[in-house]
């Protein structure tokens, strides 16, 4: 338990009024992202981190604390959405499985319950934060997965 205690400790409290302004910063960088063209992504994307610092009202380092706090929440909801999505799908198919599907199919509870078991990460990122992030977990998620897909990335937050 020291560990996520210490962690918790990288991790300060995310009030509801941060994560507006949070918020306010990605909904501005996804449109200075997606307004903008050219060759230097690097300075497009200063571009954009700046516009959107000032837009929201963050200051650089609050911006990176609840973007790391943001990025752990909603990696775990992604994973999760992926995980139902394709449990759905298997389940439709459930007759005509592969021998892999079939495995799938059956450690996917287990997975999930797991994936939705946000107690160690509670503990690192605190009540208060997983309540104001729950609160507003549906718009983190879009949010997070459009400004990964504008920024292209292509990780694994992004649409197929």
């Amino acid at each position: 338990m020291s560990d996520a205690r210490t962690l918790r400790l990288a991790h300060p409290d995310v009030s509801a009024e941060a994560l507006e302004a949070f918020i306010a910063y990605q909904r501005t960088l996804l449109r200075t992202l997606m307004d903008s063209s050219g060759e230097d992504w690097a300075g497009r994307y200063a571009f954009g981190h700046a516009k959107a610092l000032k837009a929201s009202g963050l200051e650089p380092l609050a911006q990176r604390q609840i973007a790391a706090a943001a990025a752990s929440f909603c990696g775990r909801c992604s994973a999760i959405v992926e995980v139902k999505a394709r449990l759905r799908e298997l389940k439709i198919r459930a007759p005509n499985l592969s021998a892999r599907e079939a495995q799938v199919m059956e450690r996917a509870p287990k997975e999930l319950a797991r994936l939705e078991d946000f107690g160690e990460l509670e503990a690192t990122l605190g009540a208060v934060t997983m309540a104001n992030f729950r609160a507003r977990e549906v718009e983190m998620l879009e949010l997070h997965r459009a400004v990964a897909s504008a920024e292209g990335r292509g990780h694994v937050h992004s649409k197929v």
